[in-house]
């Protein structure tokens, strides 16, 4: 079954398929290969010379020195991802515009007529130097060696002294492109550690100045986490209990008086406990007096006095203590007061001072660490400045260029490679063309392919089939050489248009077009089955070329003609040959004649010799020439198509297919005609043919 592409799908899938059938076009493939490899080595010697010269550089990063005494620290070498990045990025510095203008500067290469003179084309803004610099990168190639740290700088031009200077030049351009790039690189570290250290030494002043201003304002003037404060706010505490024990005190007495001087508490130490003793004395006398002698005795009145005289003592007592006891109380009350609103404040000041202090601490701490990173950066500026002052660039020559003694271009082996490859491409191309638009059969693919229709056989022409015959005459061939590969591709057909059906008697052979071994079939084809013992009839129906009678029976002068016209016998127009075949021949101008074909005498004449012969073999006349075949169709068992191999274009063949097959004949199939065994065995892949190499041994091929 076809696929797209018109390639089966097994072929799709073999690559021994698909080469056999390019196989074919080895000779132009070929033809263009040479021609591709003579046109570009003969530009050799046509195009002018150029020299490529190589500067190597190397790089190795360099470390900044240790200006610092006390230092031991040792920089951590660069990781390969590191290095590769840097020296990744050194080939492209080399190759920039920069470090171009450096070397056209150097070199005042503005004045190189070659460089001028491609420089044209990028001379747009009216800067020439740099112009010529962009047509001088044109030439230049720089590249890193494998994965080591050398970098080779390659330049090319007409002149090779001038091709080493321009190579050394651009190597000397970029070490030098490196070095001021790290002084302006230094420049620029200097400026801003600069003016970062003026902008940090300001920092560290009004930290200071912060500091000072905080502890004017707040009058902080003792360390917060001091016990004296404590101490203070205890003696306080201390002297408040003290007082409130002597209020509670105060009161406790003045209650005493208020009670009139009862209470034990205070009885002891009080003044009114003798009088009222003595009050209790007088008035026990009083009234033991007047229970003895009355109340108007002058003793009785005499004891009254002495007793109301020390009730105004007591009264008066109580009332001077009771002004004493509550004088006290207020004098304690206020003490109280007073030692609590000092303790309160106490508390506070002491609280306001720890929050100062705290923010003061915070302040200093502000100014302590401003001062040390400004300490710390004045120490080291100095040290970076030097180290960036003395850094030597990363990248140096170490090999320069030498004025090359031969071409870089162009190369004859080069130029003939490149040549053969495009000429191969070429062929390959034409080979493709020629395939996709091919309008010739070239193996049995091509035609289940490309004509729907069974493959029959392969023809071999002599010359390929026989290596020296002993005779050029494709008919006495065969009877000269009945073993070789010839006479069996003959005999094969034969076997094969016999076997496509039951009782095949008559068999024609026919092609589309005139010159493609129909009559050679013919004849051959009878031959070896009247070799092989069989009773064959060689009939030749092609009335006007009479290819068959000319070759077999020149001198015939009856044939089928007047068999049917009933002017001659049967007999009168069959001749034998060596090989036992019987021939039907034509006379001369039979095709002036009345048609022989479809008449009842023609038919009557088939249905005669289908009972005498073992085999009839009809040579008939091109299908798209005349009408004969259509009509010789009823007649015919087994129709063999021959196509010529590689010439009969397809639609030709496939237009004598529908002839036939619009009357209603069939083909059989078609056979390849005057192959060549030598070409087909190579690209002949699906047949027999592709196997003739091997096969060879079982034919006499001289």
């Amino acid at each position: 079954m076809a696929s797209m592409g018109g390639i089966r799908d097994e072929e799709r899938l073999d690559l021994a398929a698909v080469t056999s059938r390019y196989r074919r076009h080895v000779g132009p493939l070929l033809a263009c290969t040479a021609v591709g490899a003579i046109l570009f080595g003969g530009l050799t010697y046509f195009l002018p010379n150029r020299y490529t010269a190589v500067t190597e550089m190397t790089y190795a990063p360099q470390v900044p020195p240790d200006v610092s005494q006390n230092s031991s620290a040792v920089p951590a070498p660069l990781s390969d991802q590191q290095r590769d990045s840097r020296i990744d990025a050194a080939v492209q510095g080399i190759q920039s515009l920069p470090v171009a203008v450096r070397v056209v500067t150097a070199l005042k290469l503005e004045r190189d007529p070659q460089l001028a003179d491609k420089a044209k084309k990028y001379l747009t803004g009216g800067n020439v130097r740099e112009a010529v610099a962009a047509a001088l990168l044109d030439s230049l190639k720089v590249k890193r060696v494998s994965e080591t740290p050398l970098i080779d700088i390659s330049f090319t031009h007409a002149d090779p002294l001038q091709a080493a200077k321009i190579s050394d030049a651009f190597g000397k351009a970029y070490e030098d492109q490196q070095s001021a790039d790290n002084t302006a690189l230094s420049q620029s570290s200097s400026n801003r550690m600069d003016a970062s250290m003026v902008q940090m030494a300001q920092q560290a002043r009004d930290a200071d100045a912060a500091v000072a201003r905080f502890k004017l304002e707040h009058r902080v003037e003792f360390d917060p986490k001091s016990p004296a404060i404590g101490q203070d706010i205890a003696m306080l505490a201390s002297s408040l209990g003290m007082a409130q024990a002597q209020l509670g005190e105060a009161r406790a007495r003045a209650s005493f008086v208020r009670q009139g001087g009862m209470n034990d508490q205070f009885a002891t130490n009080s003044p009114l406990t003798p009088l009222r003793d003595q009050q209790a004395q007088v008035s026990r006398n009083l009234a033991s007096l007047q229970s003895r002698y009355g109340s108007m005795h002058p003793k009785v009145i005499e004891a009254q006095k002495e007793l109301d005289s020390i009730n105004n003592q007591v009264r008066s007592e109580t009332v001077r203590q009771s002004d004493q006891a509550y004088a006290s109380v207020r004098f304690e009350e206020q003490k109280v007061k007073a030692l609590s609103s000092a303790l309160a404040e106490a508390r506070n000041r002491q609280i306001n001072q720890i929050a100062a202090a705290t923010q003061l601490e915070g302040l200093q701490r502000q100014a302590e660490t401003a001062n040390t990173l400004y300490n710390n950066m004045l120490s080291n500026s100095t040290q970076e400045v030097a180290k960036r002052a003395v850094l030597p660039p990363d990248t140096t020559i170490t090999m320069r260029a030498s004025p090359p003694m031969r071409p870089s271009f162009p190369i004859l082996p080069l130029n003939i490679a490149i040549g053969l490859i495009l000429g191969f491409a070429a062929g390959i191309g034409i080979a493709f063309f020629r395939e996709r638009w091919s309008i010739g059969i070239d193996n049995n693919g091509d035609i289940e392919r490309l004509l729907g229709k069974t493959y029959l056989n392969s023809l071999p022409t002599l010359a390929s089939a026989i290596d020296r015959p002993n005779t050029k005459d494709p008919v006495e061939a065969l009877t000269a050489h009945p073993l070789s590969l010839y006479a069996e591709a003959y005999r094969s057909l034969a076997t094969n248009l016999r076997m496509s059906d039951q009782n095949v008697k008559v068999i024609a052979v026919t092609s589309a077009l005139p010159k493609e071994g129909k009559t050679t079939t013919a004849i051959n084809m009878a031959r070896t089955q009247a070799m092989a013992g069989e009773r064959v009839l060689l009939m030749d129906c092609d009335l006007r070329r009479r290819s068959v009678t000319t070759l077999l029976a020149p001198d015939a002068k009856i044939g089928l003609n007047q068999v049917i016209n009933g002017t001659a016998a049967l007999e009168e127009a069959i001749s034998v040959d060596s090989t036992g075949l019987h021939l039907l021949q034509l006379a001369p101008q039979s095709h002036i004649g009345p048609q022989p074909f479809g008449t009842q005498a023609f038919d009557e004449l088939m249905g005669k010799l289908r009972e005498e012969y073992d085999l009839i073999v009809i040579d008939t006349a091109p299908v798209l020439a005349v009408v004969d075949v259509r009509l010789l169709l009823p007649h015919i068992d087994a129709l063999a198509l021959l196509t010529r191999w590689r010439q009969t274009p397809v639609r030709a063949t496939r237009a004598a297919i529908h002839q036939l097959e619009t009357v209603g004949g069939r083909v059989d199939g078609i056979a390849l005609s005057l192959v060549d065994a030598n070409a087909q065995a190579h690209v002949g892949y699906g047949d027999a043919s592709q196997y003739y190499t091997e096969m060879k041994e079982y034919y006499a091929t001289a």
